[in-house]
């Protein structure tokens, strides 16, 4: 996690704090293709915002690589899963990575489509890694006294607002995989988590 230059090399010497032991059963491939990915879903799920069952959890770019992870932990743990994506056409990689309904981000009524699938309800937690395209609108679907985690920009950096916005009490917070790891025990803690999410099929590669 955070070695530096030479990840791509045949052979390099890494400080062991910034290493992790890959248990018995899970291949080197699977670790490759899936670690860090689902150490970023690890933190949103466990950390940021402990999702738990009948929690209504919304999920940008939710057929993309983390977000198909995160959609399908969020749904391993009990939750109400919305999918948003970016074209009609990802509609079945997100609907098969766990989310109960998908709704076009790119549509001009994309809010009330989310609101609309949850019958009413609005989320309990927002992940949104898109920002500038959906940002405003993850203020509209998250409820009151809840949690919309910004973590990352596919679209652009999120438009600014003033504190004074009126979006109904929320919490908003930008979280990064690097604090939530900053020392060998919370690197280890967390990978744990993740190759125990795997073994359990939470978390599918």
């Amino acid at each position: 996690m955070n070695a530096g230059i030479g990840t791509y090399a045949s052979v390099r010497n890494v400080a062991a704090d910034k290493l992790v032991l890959i248990p018995n059963g899970i291949s080197d491939e699977v670790a490759a293709a899936v670690f860090f990915k689902a150490m970023t879903a690890q933190y949103l799920v466990q950390k940021t915002y402990k999702v738990k069952a009948g929690d209504v959890v919304l999920v940008h770019a939710a057929a993309g690589g983390v977000g198909q992870i995160l959609a399908g932990w969020a749904k391993a743990l009990g939750a109400f899963v919305v999918g948003t994506v970016g074209s009609h056409a990802q509609f079945a990689a997100a609907k098969e990575a766990g989310c109960d309904a998908v709704v076009d981000y790119s549509q001009p009524n994309w809010v009330e489509e989310v609101i609309k699938a949850t019958g009413g309800k609005k989320a309990n937690v927002v992940y949104d890694s898109v920002a500038k395209t959906t940002f405003l609108g993850s203020l509209d679907c998250t409820a009151p006294f809840v949690t919309v985690a910004l973590f990352g920009s596919a679209s652009g950096p999120a438009p600014e607002i003033q504190p004074e916005i009126k979006k109904g009490c929320l919490f908003l917070t930008r979280p990064s995989v690097f604090p939530n790891n900053a020392t060998a025990a919370l690197l280890k803690e967390n990978a744990q988590a993740v190759f125990d999410a795997i073994a359990k099929g939470h978390v599918k590669v």
